[in-house]
């Protein structure tokens, strides 16, 4: 019997995470995908109509990171150079050949394993495409609330503590417009 090799942990190694070490070299870093973002992405790659709809260049403002903005706008741009039919293969085959972060490619496997090949009628098209718009406006609000509060907990002077304040309660007020109009 070959005598027993001990495995030698080196201290470079154990300061980096597990995962870290079991990445390949070309393998990206890690990325997560903000919710909003996976939500508009999910809904771009379940309906890929709507990347041509007007209030697309809207939609995509609320996209901050430009790894998924690149990724919607890559997207678009192969939607309308492929036939209605292929666009599921063609889309799973791109994100497998290409180096994107896992949480990207289990997002849109995920949308695409949903994915059915039918289109929206223009009328709701349009409902869809304000509606996403509008509750993406709200998220947004609420992650500045969230953000907001969070340094108004932090913060010893009073004054900054009322401008804090104010800026929550004109959030508010937006929320509330908002969420009426979407009744």
């Amino acid at each position: 019997l070959p005598a027993y090799q001990p495995t030698v942990i080196r201290p470079a190694e154990v300061s980096q995470p597990a995962e870290a070490r079991l990445e390949s070299p070309t393998q990206p870093a890690a990325f997560q995908i903000q919710p909003m973002e996976k939500s508009i992405l999910t809904h771009v790659v379940l309906h890929p109509e709507c990347l041509n709809h007007p209030k697309m260049t809207e939609l995509l403002d609320f996209v901050s990171q430009n790894e998924v903005k690149s990724l919607i706008q890559r997207i678009a741009k192969m939607y309308l150079e492929i036939e209605d039919s292929e666009y599921s293969s063609i889309l799973q085959q791109f994100i497998l050949s290409k180096e994107f972060a896992l949480s990207l490619k289990e997002t849109i496997s995920s949308a695409l394993f949903q994915f059915k090949p039918i289109k929206m009628a223009p009328a709701k098209l349009d409902k869809f495409m304000i509606d996403l718009v509008k509750k993406s406006k709200i998220q947004k609000l609420k992650n500045v609330k969230t953000l907001l509060i969070q340094k108004q907990s932090q913060t010893y002077s009073q004054e900054e503590s009322n401008q804090y304040m104010q800026q929550i309660i004109e959030i508010e007020k937006n929320l509330e417009n908002i969420k009426n109009q979407l009744a």
